[in-house]
């Protein structure tokens, strides 16, 4: 059988930190802002030149939807709006205000996740992007087992959970290794009285650690023809937005091709 790799990219938006100041620079969200910015560009370039990469976003709404870019950056929802419209794009769930959904009461998580989707402020990724996947990237990639249920009463369709080589993971750790058809597809979760589909999520660290996305994808396929994998499998790589890895390193130009260092171009063109 001819199976296929897919990979997806994922970016998750949180203008507020905790660690950092509140102030449009670098000790601020002026990171966040560049970064995004130079992450729709990159995608942007490479749609031009015929390459059928998109993105994946997941927003957080309280602080970055409704008062961060709306004042600082209204280009970027502008420019992810259009994404959406011209190149596909799509919107997950992350939970309204960021927040741990592990650690919410029941009526609490119900809120986050259905502010999430639509409010009264009008930040919720139906309010501003038209529609959005019953999909979710909790923060921090936090998970509790006794929740599975209140992602099946929510209508979730999906969580995507970290399995990961190296800290921060989700859930790797727990449970007994998974195949690697397991590993790069949906699986279900099942604890008591409910279950969810868990979507195993890797980060840049586990491209590195494979020797790069070019490597780390021809691995898979050679697993598939070889007949280990019998299926078609999806890397889907995800990372906070703000994170100096979607842009090129500073390094000298011999180095420049060498895996991970050329940011989310570099990555895409891995790809090809």
């Amino acid at each position: 059988m001819n199976y296929s790799v897919y990979v997806g990219f994922g970016f998750h938006v949180n203008c507020y930190h905790s660690y950092r100041g509140d102030t449009c620079d670098e000790l601020g969200f002026g990171g966040d802002i560049r970064t995004i910015r130079h992450i729709i560009h990159t995608l942007n370039l490479c749609n031009t030149e015929g390459i059928p990469v998109k993105g994946t976003w997941d927003f957080e709404s309280a602080y970055s939807l409704e008062q961060i870019l709306p004042q600082y950056a209204q280009d970027i929802i502008e420019e992810v709006r259009m994404r959406v419209k011209l190149y596909g794009d799509e919107n997950i769930l992350m939970g309204y205000n960021n927040g741990a959904l592990s650690a919410m009461t029941e009526d609490e998580f119900m809120a986050s996740v259905q502010w999430a989707v639509e409010n009264d402020q009008g930040s919720g990724l139906k309010d501003i992007f038209g529609a959005c996947e019953r999909i979710i990237r909790p923060q921090e990639m936090m998970f509790t087992p006794s929740q599975a249920r209140l992602y099946q009463k929510a209508g979730i369709k999906a969580v995507c959970l970290y399995y990961s080589c190296v800290s921060f993971d989700a859930f790797r750790t727990i449970i007994p290794q998974l195949t690697l058809e397991q590993a790069f597809n949906p699986l279900t979760y099942s604890y008591k009285s409910g279950s969810v589909t868990i979507l195993p999520t890797y980060s840049h660290a586990d491209v590195m650690d494979a020797g790069g996305l070019r490597h780390f994808v021809m691995d898979l396929h050679e697993k598939q023809e070889k007949g280990d994998i019998r299926n078609d499998v999806f890397l889907f790589v995800n990372m906070d937005a703000d994170s100096f890895l979607w842009e090129p390193f500073p390094v000298p130009e011999r180095m420049k091709r060498l895996p991970c260092f050329g940011g989310l171009e570099g990555l895409i063109r891995e790809a090809l």
